[in-house]
């Protein structure tokens, strides 16, 4: 884990990690799932999903 990010800038903005090393189908699961639950209590998040090798994805937010 070492000398792993735990933030990351997309287009000015900083997000945070929140979830690393999943496959593309949790990674989208739960990229998904962070949208409902803010619409839900009524708050705008912003998800980013990206790939951190092989089979490897990871979901930031903010």
């Amino acid at each position: 884990m070492a000398g792993q990010r735990r933030t990351r800038r997309f287009d000015g903005k900083t997000f945070r990690l929140n979830l690393g090393g999943l496959t593309k189908d949790e990674a989208t699961q739960r990229a998904t799932n962070l949208r409902t639950l803010a619409r839900v209590q009524r708050t705008t998040v912003n998800v980013r999903v990206t790939r951190a090798g092989r089979g490897n994805w990871q979901v930031w937010v903010r």
